[in-house]
């Protein structure tokens, strides 16, 4: 289960689709043995979707656009879900 969750983390780290997808599809038992019902009810959707996509789009996001980057630097890109969290974040900071 660790492994397959770091799987998952360094695909998004990395931008890479196919392990996204993949690691993704790994976790199904355990959303069904923890009893995260949607998620479990929702994964076959999503990566049945996500094959279907058109060409354009696959071949954007195969190039690792489906995550967001804050520098150039190497494995730092993350989920925009999370990126949206550290905006809110800064703007939720104090002046001191």
């Amino acid at each position: 289960m660790v492994q397959i969750l770091l799987l998952f983390v360094r695909a998004q780290r990395e931008g890479n689709w196919e392990l996204h997808l993949s690691s993704f599809t790994a976790m199904r038992p355990f959303f069904m043995r923890y009893d995260h019902l949607h998620y479990s009810r929702w994964e076959t959707i999503y990566v049945n979707e996500m094959h279907q996509l058109p060409s354009e789009l696959l071949e954007e996001f195969l190039s690792g656009s489906f995550v967001v980057r804050r520098s150039t630097r190497k494995f730092n890109q993350v989920d925009p879900d999370q990126s949206q969290e550290w905006l809110n974040a800064t703007g939720k900071k104090e002046v001191v």
